[in-house]
């Protein structure tokens, strides 16, 4: 899908931060170029540190290739200079994140991607799985994952009013476990056009009535999708991992809602494993890459061209 985001004001997103700061060019009184800072403690290999994360960053068009990019990046570092890291996320075929990432130079940190699974009424709920608190579910995250970069506790601000639910799933020594999370009050999603497969499935659906091959409501141009996400995920079994989303997936549909986002980091084998179920077309990986730069004191540390 082809997505815009809505939102009250620009400015919603960075006000789900308790410290934030957004950054604006003009030219002849015409906004060109945005760009918005957070501050917040994260996890990176097993230590809490003070970072900024860098995001909402965009140049239009017809004011690319001028510096403007470069000019927004350092006003924003300025004003986070105290943060031992500056790190931002950038879809990983994004050709002008890619040149502004080069210009820069910052540290290639790793990557994460969102599985895109449509929810239907094939799925089943599973009597094994009990609710946890957003909290408890963290720390089981935390302490299953021992490979984490950049982790924010989305929990510690106390601004975790998007949290839907908390689920775990356990089978002997074995568990598996997510929490649920709606940002439709800060980054609406609304659908600009339809790829071929999708407008197909649409059609068929006017036709046929109903759902088509469990596929969900498929919106049309100017609609919003009604989603959620998933994140904290982790398996010890991948049998688990694949019920815990088919559990979590059939509560969202009763929910009236269409679309579920994973949220993994080098997790691949939860990845095919809980994508499997799934006919590909309909269940799409969308990639980002992480870039930072890490600081200790007043010196930056060595930056390395991954």
């Amino acid at each position: 899908l082809a997505l815009t985001f809505r939102r009250s004001t620009f400015h919603r997103r960075a006000e789900n931060y308790a410290q934030h700061h957004l950054v604006t060019a003009r030219v002849d009184g015409r906004l060109v170029a945005i760009g918005a800072i957070a501050n917040k403690d994260v996890l990176r290999q097993g230590q809490i540190e003070s970072a900024a994360f860098l995001f909402d960053f965009r140049v239009h068009p017809t004011s690319r290739c001028q510096g403007l990019g470069a000019h927004i990046t350092r006003a924003l570092m300025r004003w986070a200079a105290r943060a031992n890291i500056h790190y931002w996320f950038r879809v990983a075929d994004t050709a002008a994140a890619c040149r502004l990432r080069e210009r820069q130079s910052p540290l290639d940190i790793g990557n994460y991607c969102y599985l895109v699974l449509p929810t239907s009424d094939r799925a089943r709920p599973s009597p094994g799985v009990i609710s946890v608190t957003g909290e408890e579910l963290h720390d089981d995250f935390v302490q299953a994952r021992g490979d984490l970069e950049l982790l924010a506790n989305p929990y510690a601000e106390g601004r975790a009013t998007p949290h839907r639910g908390s689920y775990v799933l356990q089978d002997g020594a074995n568990r598996a476990g997510c929490s649920t999370w709606c940002n439709r009050g800060i980054l609406a999603e609304v659908v600009q056009r339809l790829p071929l497969h999708l407008a197909m499935a649409r059609s068929l659906q006017r036709r046929l009535g109903g759902t088509y091959l469990s596929v969900p409501r498929i919106p049309d141009s100017g609609q919003e999708l009604r989603s959620l996400y998933l994140y904290d995920f982790f398996a010890t079994d991948l049998g688990l991992a694949r019920k815990l989303v088919q559990h979590v997936l059939a509560c969202a549909r009763a929910q009236e809602v269409d679309y579920c986002y994973v949220i993994l980091s080098g997790q691949d084998a939860e990845l095919r494993a809980v994508r499997s179920d799934f006919f590909g077309p309909f269940a799409p990986v969308i990639r980002y890459r992480a870039a930072a730069r890490i600081y200790r004191g007043r010196k930056a540390l060595p930056f390395s061209r991954s």
